[in-house]
């Protein structure tokens, strides 16, 4: 199912999905936070003025089913933080915003709704979010899928920010908000929304699909290279275990990134190495499953052997190795109307080209299904939609 298509579908049954602002006749909103806190360096007089964040939540709670209440409530929570105040205003707010959500979601008849109102605010808040990643990760680890997805959502808002700030990198904030975007991805990994799920996941962690925020660097780009080769070998056993997963384009997302001149330089041969393995099994793996699977999968994953070939030929080139080149470039020229033997072939060849590089001749081959589950590269014992490159 269409991921776009499954997203717009739980805005029309009442999800809350879309856009945060006029999508119903709202209630004026409630008196703002004082223009004077807005504008400060020192929050510490301002500290009433704080506290009607926590009434909001409270309103939020309470009166889930109206959506009049619900509307005016999460357009205040968005509005209090305009992008004209000062970093100590934005900090404080988004620290009271914090405590009050994680009051409310600490209560276990916290309505659906509410939660998933959390995830928009934080999503649409125009200051700094790092302080609200114990909120995010409840979100992430919500049972309800659509509270998940927007847990998602806020991280793929937070984490273009959030890297930037050195605290956010050294005291754990950043590793706990990446396990818990892989453990989300895990834990809805079926349903209607397993797909929005993983595409919104496999975005949040990449930086060459976000839409703002500087490229990150060093330890916080290392990062997030470890969390997209988590969540893609996450995702390999599924094809390997059970089918195909719903989205299969989003796991060519982690090559986009990995194989990419930008990011290829600054990885370790560990990495190089793994990212190179999981690619290779991802093919081996789709391809398997083509001759498996019915037409309406088959497009999918066509389709998401089409931008793994891009990029493997990217790989080629930055290696220099035409042999690569060329697989790379037949495994994106796959269709759907070709025979199951031809595609199977295609995708067979890249694990034996990328073998003949002196820097991989560690691989392993990917298994048949149904045999030994296939392994990433760091565990072996020798060693260690994006539709364009612009914006997949």
């Amino acid at each position: 199912m269409n991921v776009r298509f499954v997203t717009c579908f739980i805005a029309v049954i009442g999800l809350v999905c879309a856009g945060v602002k006029g999508d119903v006749t709202a209630l004026p909103d409630d008196p703002p936070i004082a223009p004077a806190a807005q504008s400060a360096l020192d929050m510490t007089p301002f500290g009433s003025e704080l506290a009607k964040v926590g009434v909001e939540v409270d309103k939020l709670l309470q009166n889930s089913d109206d959506k009049p209440t619900v509307s005016m409530v999460r357009n205040w929570l968005i509005n209090q933080d305009p992008p004209t105040a000062t970093n100590p205003y934005q900090e404080a707010y988004a620290t009271a915003l914090n405590q009050a959500f994680l009051n409310a979601l600490s209560q276990p008849s916290a309505p659906v709704t509410a939660k998933i109102n959390m995830g928009i605010v934080i999503s649409s808040l125009a200051g700094p979010k790092a302080n609200l990643a114990p909120t995010v990760v409840k979100l992430l680890g919500d049972a309800n899928p659509a509270v998940t997805l927007w847990g998602v959502k806020a991280v793929g808002a937070m984490l273009p920010w959030a890297l930037q700030n050195n605290d956010f990198n050294v005291n754990g904030t950043r590793d706990a908000i990446l396990a818990a975007v892989e453990a989300a991805v895990s834990s809805h990994s079926g349903g209607p929304l397993a797909g929005p799920i993983a595409d919104e996941a496999y975005r949040a962690i990449n930086p060459k699909m976000w839409r703002a925020g500087s490229f990150p660097t060093g330890d916080a780009l290392s990062a997030l290279i470890e969390a997209n080769l988590k969540l893609q070998q996450n995702r390999l056993t599924i094809y390997f275990n059970t089918g195909v997963p719903a989205f299969p384009q989003g796991d060519s997302y982690p090559s986009y990134l990995l194989l990419s001149d930008q990011v290829w330089p600054v990885m370790s041969p560990t990495q190089q190495l793994q990212a190179v393995q999981q690619a290779a099994n991802f093919v081996s793996l789709a391809g398997q499953r083509f001759a498996m699977a019915n037409g309406a999968v088959n497009q999918d994953l066509i389709e998401a052997l089409q931008e793994e070939g891009k990029w493997i030929t990217k790989l080629g080139l930055i290696l220099s190795d035409q042999q690569i080149q060329d697989v790379g470039t037949a495994v994106n020229k796959l269709s759907a109307a070709m025979p199951a033997g031809s595609v199977k072939e295609a995708c067979d060849n890249v694990i034996g080209a990328l073998e003949n590089n002196p820097a991989f001749s560690n691989l392993t081959q990917t298994p048949t299904i149904g045999g030994v589950a296939p392994k990433s590269a760091s565990d072996n014992s020798g060693g260690s939609t994006p539709t364009s490159e612009a914006r997949p």
